[in-house]
């Protein structure tokens, strides 16, 4: 399978997992659900594009390196006009506690599994419609997401070992989320079924790590 490197840092980013309620968390991986967001505000689609963007969902695999370990903040968050239980409007404020991971940096593999939406998501990547964020807009990215590298691999397990970190730290092992069956299998609820009302549904994925020495190092 073809796999697009893409890269993922930033002061602020935020990976939401089918919240719904007052507490907005975040995932400690950039979700599937936030890669397809990416490309298709890259395509101009809107929200209420479900089918389009729900064929680029089947499309496409996701798996990401943790190459920095972030910081976990908690921000003050406030939202008025919202609606009570019974649809009246709420005339106080609701506290909304918001999540945030700081100075991460991480590696994502999108995998081809439908090649015919390459060329529609290297567009969408190397010359966006509308600007990508890390989740909410006020993450803006440290660095490009996309710089042109495609490798081919028989799983993420294997293409990781093919891209080297880019940050300069000392850590020895890496973590790692991806789909190919290695590691501790589990699911996270990131695969879009519809944007427009917000529904997700759960993704068989595996936990994995990765030592510095598997990986390749960078060129000088």
């Amino acid at each position: 399978m073809e796999y697009l490197v893409i890269r993922i840092q930033g002061l602020l980013m935020s990976f939401g997992e089918g919240d719904h309620w007052d507490v907005r968390g975040t995932n400690k991986f950039p979700t599937k659900s936030f890669i397809v967001g990416i490309i298709a505000a890259g395509l101009g689609l809107h929200r209420n594009a479900t089918e389009e963007i729900r064929q680029l969902s089947k499309g496409i695999s996701c798996a990401c390196r943790e190459d920095a370990s972030p910081a976990f903040l908690r921000d003050y968050h406030t939202i008025l006009d919202t609606m009570k239980a019974d649809g009246k409007q709420n005339k106080n404020a609701v506290v909304s506690p918001r999540h945030y991971l700081a100075n991460g940096s991480y590696t994502v593999l999108i995998g081809l599994k439908n090649s015919e939406l390459k060329e529609n998501i290297v567009q969408a990547l190397s010359d966006p419609v509308w600007p990508p964020y890390l989740g909410r807009k006020s993450c803006v990215p440290s660095i490009p997401l996309y710089s042109g590298n495609i490798i081919k691999s028989d799983s993420d397990y294997e293409a990781f070992k093919k891209v080297h970190v880019l940050t300069d730290n000392n850590n020895s092992v890496f973590s790692c989320i991806g789909e190919s069956e290695y590691g501790r299998m589990s699911y996270v609820k990131d695969e879009i079924l519809s944007f427009d009302p917000r529904v997700y549904k759960d993704r068989k994925v595996y936990y994995y790590t990765l030592s510095s020495k598997d990986i390749i190092k960078q060129e000088v």
